[in-house]
């Protein structure tokens, strides 16, 4: 009976060294430094609404309309509702389309016109919501990566070129689906583009597009003929956070895609522009931030435009304990924030 609870009393401390030890090395891993800190700034948004989605949505489209519209799961399923969320109405676009386009496109709001543009075998179909009738266009590119709108009538976008072996950037006429430029920007590094991947967005108050890379903290100001005004940086450190890839093929019968052959550490989830600022969901927590306030909250640095320069950052709460999955900044200075199920809206007052 003793050697049993001896047994039992060893096997007890045992586990429960082990469970100190796991504690402690998650503890030490969320206090390991990240090397650089924020400045916060005080009252940086106002809550204006929010609201329950009728179907959970993908993200938001750019417009030059007033009211906000958004995409689900299936692009041709259009969510609209006014800016005080108060009417919520959902139209089915009538365009026939195959599955493996559904899942990579993106749309625009020209009223009466809805640009959608496929990526992975690239068309623009201009939709006119009157008349509930369409036209395609091939684009004049292999493959599309990153887009962003510009104005109604171009759009700016990353494609790989004609060998697929890096990506370049080139603007494109919405109305004609012509290329009107076409620039290297970004790094070659015989990966496929996959080191300087990101996201594109473009400001309306300085003309500025930006390209803000996920690995680096590294992003590029350009005009709309796509030269370089600045590359600037953001406030972390990590800036030599290497990507390998190789192809995956098909049991050696086709060459396949090339992918990431790494898991990748991401140092942004998100950006957007607006009214003279890039903003940007930062993915790494800063040495001055408590682990209760990053883990409640979406935390948005703040760019100056015209120079690239950190004006400070601020945090936009958790809905229900879901974090924020995308922003837009509309020309009011209003930010909308897209939860899984949520939307919310709030004052900028920066």
């Amino acid at each position: 009976m003793k050697r049993t609870i001896l047994i039992t009393s060893g096997m007890l401390s045992t586990a429960l060294l082990i469970l100190l030890v796991i504690l402690y090395s998650q503890h030490t891993q969320q206090k390991k430094p990240n090397n650089f800190t924020r400045v916060w700034l005080a009252d940086a948004i106002t809550a204006i609404h929010d609201t329950t989605l009728p179907v959970p949505v993908m993200g938001l489209c750019p417009s030059s309309a007033d009211c906000l519209f958004f995409t689900s799961r299936d692009p041709r399923v259009l969510i609209t509702t006014n800016t005080q969320l108060s009417i919520i109405d959902t139209h089915l676009l009538r365009i026939p389309l195959r599955t493996q386009l559904l899942t990579s496109s993106e749309l625009f709001i020209d009223s009466p016109y809805i640009n959608l543009i496929t990526k992975n075998s690239p068309s623009l179909i201009r939709y006119n919501i009157q008349s509930d009738s369409f036209n395609i266009s091939r684009l004049p590119t292999p493959l599309i990566t990153r887009i962003s709108h510009i104005s109604p009538s171009a759009m700016v976008i990353r494609t790989f070129d004609s060998l697929q072996q890096s990506q370049l950037f080139a603007i494109i006429n919405t109305r004609t689906g012509k290329k009107v430029q076409e620039k290297v920007i970004t790094e070659l590094a015989g990966d496929a583009g996959f080191a300087s991947d990101g996201l594109l967005a473009y400001d309306n108050n300085s003309h500025h597009i930006f390209y803000t890379q996920f690995y680096q903290n590294v992003f590029y100001a350009l005009d709309t003929n796509l030269n370089l005004l600045y590359k600037g940086k953001t406030i972390d450190t990590i800036n030599t956070n290497q990507v390998y890839s190789r192809a995956f093929t098909d049991s050696g019968k086709h060459n396949g895609s090339r992918m990431p052959a790494v898991p990748l550490k991401r140092i942004m989830n998100g950006m957007n522009a607006g009214n003279g600022y890039l903003f940007v969901l930062g993915a790494l927590h800063a040495d001055n931030e408590l682990t209760d306030n990053a883990r409640n909250n979406t935390v948005v640095d703040v760019y100056k435009a015209m120079d690239g320069q950190y004006k400070g950052s601020f945090y936009i709460p958790n809905i229900n304990g879901k974090k924020v999955q995308a922003i837009q900044i509309t020309d009011k200075h209003v930010l909308v924030a897209v939860y899984k199920d949520q939307l919310a809206t709030w004052q900028l007052n920066i």
